[in-house]
């Protein structure tokens, strides 16, 4: 449902007249991804998603195009990142649950603490997403206030970058499930 929203949501001219090969693309790509359990290819489709959203941005101001509401290009951006992250979490969550099976002595409490990684892993992911989203939003009422102008360009070039480095450092900066060894 991203992949749609996004890839339609750019003016044609800036995808070459071609969003619905693009949008086809990203998501066989993403999809084969996650039913491979390949993290690469599912980075891979959100980081090309992750292009279309800047590249859209800036071939609108190249073109002379209509600008994305900002809001709407706020969103798009972290909620890509978001499932960027959540799939890959998904990827090792399915994994990990894989190796506990494997194991052959599927032990109640791995599988617990397996379960409460997975929930706090994804809340706190989902808490993440909606104060980036809000700190974000925040940044462009703040700019508009001040009047930024154009010829600040470093100033709001150095806002938005501060706050795009953190978020990411935020979302990689995570715990994996640890992998339960038994000894006898």
């Amino acid at each position: 449902m991203l992949v749609p929203w996004i890839i339609f949501s750019q003016p044609a001219t800036v995808l070459f007249n071609q969003p619905i090969l693009v949008a086809g693309l990203i998501i066989v790509l993403g999809e084969a991804g996650m039913m491979t359990r390949n993290r690469r290819a599912s980075s891979i489709a959100s980081s090309i998603l992750l292009f279309v959203i800047i590249w859209g941005k800036v071939g609108s101001d190249l073109y002379g195009l209509t600008a994305p509401d900002t809001a709407v290009l706020l969103l798009q951006f972290l909620a890509t990142i978001f499932l960027m992250e959540a799939s890959t979490s998904a990827i090792v969550y399915r994994s990990t649950s894989d190796q506990i099976s494997k194991t052959g002595e599927v032990s109640e409490t791995s599988r617990t603490s397996l379960n409460r990684w997975a929930v706090d892993h994804f809340s706190g992911l989902a808490k993440l997403f909606i104060a980036g989203f809000l700190l974000s939003l925040g940044l462009v009422v703040v700019g508009s206030i001040i009047s930024i102008s154009v010829s600040q360009l470093a100033l709001s070039a150095a806002l938005a970058l501060g706050a795009v480095v953190a978020i990411l450092f935020l979302l990689t900066y995570r715990r994996e499930p640890q992998t339960i060894r038994t000894t006898r």
